[in-house]
């Protein structure tokens, strides 16, 4: 708890202390009439407060009071806890019940202490609450009672859980997209000198230009001087995949690196005629295999070209 939280902290615990004094001091010395009108007053305020309202004595946890707000969480009246002092702690979550087992001693220890806890209610509901308490002592300050204010923050809680669950729903899309992504223009190195871009699938715009960027990146990433872009698994060949096809080839022909295209079937062949395609400069063959051969007597041939360093 930070400090600003808990100056706040006792800020409010001390406001009510200072009601709760006040009208313990006008009980004292009003008269019958006048004391009977403060506990009226006072019963009246504390049944119409929300949050609940608690005191117990700081030596042997005994519950002095607690206001009926109580009920609406944890679905007992306030005598049953008055009757019971191990109620309130055995409706603790059992998963909770270790931090909170420190959360009255602490008070006493430091003066003031705040916590956040789930309870089960009567009907095995779940609530969180959050218990704030502060150390009240007299004059000569010995310790008189722990007064605490618990606040139902089950709602809050729920907001956060649901907002948790949503960042991580959409953290698995973005992972799940970008695998998608990946998968659909994946790279596959040979050699160092040798890429494969096998495509599968349907081709629109948007993976048009992601294939296209794709392949531009890991051209110049991996400093390849061939990529084979196999065609196998694509369904239907129409214009716009056909010429999608030849701008990748035409981009990776500007920064001298050469492209083959393979699994070009016999109807695709035919398809592309009757498209008008021109496929005439580009080097193209009938399956992956024999485009693999011809990219290593290719990069062969040109290692063999280049000349020695004497």
């Amino acid at each position: 708890m930070g400090e600003q939280d808990q100056m706040a902290l006792q800020a409010e615990i001390r406001r009510l202390n200072a009601r709760i004094s006040e009208l313990e001091a006008t009980i004292a010395t009003g008269a019958a009439t006048g004391h009977g009108e403060t506990e009226s007053r006072l019963a009246s305020i504390l049944a119409s407060l929300e949050d609940i309202v608690w005191s117990q004595n700081p030596t042997t946890f005994d519950v002095f009071f607690i206001n009926p707000a109580v009920e609406h969480v944890f679905g007992y009246p306030p005598e049953a806890f008055l009757q019971d002092p191990t109620l309130w702690f055995e409706s603790i979550h059992p998963d909770d019940r270790e931090r909170v087992e420190s959360f009255l001693p602490q008070i006493v220890g430091q003066g003031a202490a705040e916590i956040e806890y789930r309870v089960i209610d009567s009907q095995g509901h779940v609530h969180w609450l959050h218990d704030r308490g502060l150390l009240a002592r007299n004059a000569e300050g010995i310790p008189l009672r722990i007064d605490g204010i618990a606040t139902d923050i089950t709602a809050r809680k729920q907001a956060q859980e649901e907002q948790i669950l949503r960042l991580q729903q959409e953290e698995t899309i973005r992972i799940q997209e970008a695998l998608l992504r990946e998968l659909s223009a994946p790279i596959l190195p040979i050699d160092r000198d040798t890429l494969v871009m096998p495509l599968i699938g349907m081709i629109d715009e948007r993976r048009a230009q992601h294939i296209l960027e794709v392949l531009l990146t890991r051209i110049a990433t991996e400093q390849a001087e061939l990529v084979i872009i196999d065609i196998t698994g694509i369904p239907m060949v129409d214009t716009y995949v056909a010429n999608g096809l030849m701008h990748a080839a035409q981009a990776a022909g500007l920064i001298g690196v050469q492209v083959v295209f393979t699994g070009i079937r016999p109807e695709v062949a035919q398809m592309l005629v009757t498209l008008g395609v021109d496929f005439s400069r580009i080097v193209t063959l009938s399956t992956l295999e024999r485009g693999i051969a011809y990219a290593r007597q290719q990069v062969a041939r040109n290692h063999a070209a280049q000349p020695r360093a004497t």
